[in-house]
């Protein structure tokens, strides 16, 4: 909302992704000669629930649209409005599944702030998405749970497609979100994407703490 054009893209889609999770009925718990009715009030509260949310989001919207008007305005005006050739966007991805283990050691290739970092360009895009070692390690166990598991597993889902999106064009989902996905040719950093776990790893892990 303060219109960081491919942070929110990103935060967008966590955002949605996670609610429509979070909100998504199941019969858990129901009775078999009830499950139709209950089914019924949980199809109902997840309109309900989701309408309430959306309307959060857009009174959002307008106490930010001091910053959202403007930057409207202009992306018309701007570069970004033409897209980018697919080299450009594909810059700043994962070269190797090795970065994975930035994940659990931010540091795994060194670090900027002394100057000794190994990797590729550059540190913070690549490697500044780390939400800790015991969120990493716990938020697989969150998949184990019962209730809330439609909430769970589209989290889990987030995870693998951001995942898939950082590495880039040595990825599977980067050249697909290039020519279908709405704005997403006029970014670059596919690592940016990383920011879906941010969001949703620490959900998993305290739903693995709860499991525990």
């Amino acid at each position: 909302l303060a219109g960081g054009l491919s942070i929110g893209h990103f935060a967008l889609l966590a955002v949605a992704g996670y609610t429509l999770g979070r909100c998504w009925p199941e019969t858990e718990g129901a009775p078999a000669t009830k499950s139709r009715l209950f089914f019924g009030r949980r199809l109902w509260q997840f309109f309900r629930d989701s309408g309430v949310l959306a309307g959060a989001a857009v009174l959002g919207a307008l106490i930010a649209a001091a910053q959202l008007l403007p930057t409207l305005a202009h992306l018309p005006h701007s570069p970004r409005a033409l897209a980018s050739d697919y080299s450009f966007a594909s810059r700043y991805a994962w070269p190797h599944w090795h970065y994975l283990a930035t994940l659990v050691m931010p540091d795994f290739f060194g670090g900027g702030a002394r100057g000794h970092y190994v990797g590729a360009p550059n540190h913070w895009e690549l490697a500044g998405w780390y939400v800790g070692a015991v969120c990493v390690v716990l938020a697989p166990l969150g998949l184990f749970g019962r209730q809330r598991r439609a909430e769970r597993w589209t989290l889990a889902a987030l995870c693998l497609l951001a995942i898939g999106l950082a590495f880039g064009d040595a990825g599977p989902v980067h050249p697909f979100f290039y020519h279908h996905v709405p704005l997403y040719a006029a970014l670059r950093c596919p690592a940016r994407a990383l920011f879906v776990l941010v969001v949703a790893l620490p959900i998993l892990g305290a739903h693995g703490v709860g499991w525990l």
